[in-house]
């Protein structure tokens, strides 16, 4: 027996339709990952989705750090934020941040 044209393209949509909804929901849980050589290839990360995520990039500190490192980043998509790892020039950022309003910054050295 063979299959009518219909079904066949309502197969077809019914497919895509769980394609997009499955990567809605993995990005949506697990979001987005990757690597950034400089600030300025930081700065397409905080911009690519959210505006609110941007208009934080424009004002935030990141500006002022001198990564020694690339920087590994993660962006959430379902609770809009970015979380970044890296190194960081720690003379440069002393001498930078030191106006900089925090609340717990010190040293991680091995004080056990």
């Amino acid at each position: 027996m063979k299959r009518k044209p219909n079904a066949v393209v309502l197969v077809i949509l019914f497919a895509i339709a769980v394609c997009c909804i499955g990567g809605w929901f993995y990005f949506g849980i697990y979001g987005h990952r990757g690597t950034a050589t400089n600030i300025q290839a930081l700065a397409q990360v905080y911009q690519a989705d959210n505006p609110n995520l941007g208009a934080f990039y424009t004002n935030a500190f990141l500006h002022k750090l001198r990564f020694t490192a690339p920087i590994r980043w993660h962006r959430a998509i379902w609770r809009p934020s970015v979380a970044i790892a890296s190194q960081v020039d720690v003379v440069a950022f002393r001498r930078d941040m030191s106006a900089e309003p925090f609340v717990y910054l010190h040293a991680w050295d091995d004080q056990a």
